[in-house]
């Protein structure tokens, strides 16, 4: 509810920025480090905007330095509902250099949120570019920078890729549809 991402933002000291998420584990090559730097970026630029960095740690000293280097941005930890983040931001990223899929852009999709990956792999499956959310240059700052900036300045756009990109992941990534299709799948190996 509203009212519940209010509360859920003043707990985290939210107020009227620009929200950037990055949902997984937080390891260098996930690309946390693209994000944020893209971030810096918009700052630059004058936006107030803040990165949501929300998983655990796989190797400490890394997380020590990103949250040292990047201390305007918020780092949850391992939170046991990420969705609950995703509904409070503008946008989520998908920076891995090379996901093999990309199930958090799905869950983004899922929950209205504009979506965003890098173009290899996976979130190329995913995402239809300009369509259900934004594909940017892999590993590449300045075009992720490029694509945050387009869907900051455009709401119209944002909100026409979130509402695209949850009907797409609606359609197409329903767990109860992919259980009936893995269903015919196995019923028709049975019969043979």
């Amino acid at each position: 509810s509203i009212e519940e991402k209010d509360k859920l933002k003043e707990k985290i000291n939210i107020k009227d920025e620009f929200i950037i998420s990055i949902v997984g584990r937080i390891e260098e090559a996930k690309g946390q480090y693209i994000v944020l730097q893209a971030v810096e970026k918009l700052r630059l630029k004058g936006i107030k905007v803040k990165t949501l960095v929300v998983g655990h740690f796989m190797d400490e000293s890394y997380f020590t330095k990103l949250k040292n280097t990047y201390s305007n941005d918020i780092f949850t930890g391992f939170v046991p509902n990420p969705t609950d983040f995703m509904q409070i931001s503008d946008c989520l990223v998908l920076a891995t250099k090379k996901e093999t899929f990309g199930l958090v852009l799905i869950e983004a999709m899922k929950c209205g949120v504009c979506a965003l990956g890098s173009n290899k792999g996976g979130p190329l499956e995913i995402i239809d570019d300009k369509e259900t959310g934004l594909l940017f240059e892999s590993m590449n700052s300045d075009s992720l920078c490029e694509k945050l900036f387009l869907i900051y300045t455009n709401l119209e756009l944002r909100e026409k890729l979130a509402l695209n990109g949850q009907i797409k992941a609606d359609k197409y990534f329903d767990a109860m549809n992919q259980f009936k299709k893995i269903k015919t799948i196995f019923n028709s190996i049975s019969k043979d």
